[in-house]
């Protein structure tokens, strides 16, 4: 059975943490390492795109219209998506108020104590 292209969770319960900004940014990246925090203006589109990793958006205000493999989806605050590697998707801001959010790609997650400074010496960030 071919993995969905996407799918909507509630964020503070799929992630098992406290629904405030700080414990799900901290319980994301637990798993994701490239974890950024993005402040979308109302109106604003995010073009048609895809990555080789999972992406997962948490909206912490505001509203997202999705479009993953031309399903549309709304995702409101408090709500995150995950969405499959390569799948082909697009957003834009929806309502007249910004979005805040947190865009997380999947990778191999960090061993425990290991930060940038660690890797640069590791040469595992590309800067070696």
């Amino acid at each position: 059975m071919a993995k969905p292209t996407f799918r909507i969770e509630d964020a503070a319960r799929f992630l098992r943490c406290a629904p405030e900004a700080g414990a799900i940014a901290a319980a994301l990246t637990r798993n994701c390492p490239y974890v950024l925090e993005v402040e979308e203006p109302a109106g604003s589109v995010v073009p048609y795109h895809s990555h080789p990793q999972e992406e997962t958006v948490v909206v912490f205000d505001g509203v997202l219209r999705f479009n993953v493999e031309e399903k549309l989806t709304l995702v409101e605050g408090g709500q995150m998506i995950v969405i499959r590697e390569r799948a082909v998707h697009a957003c834009a801001s929806v309502g007249d108020r910004p979005a805040r959010l947190l865009v997380a790609l999947s990778g191999a997650p960090r061993p425990a104590g290991q930060g940038a400074e660690q890797e640069r010496e590791e040469g595992l960030s590309g800067n070696a």
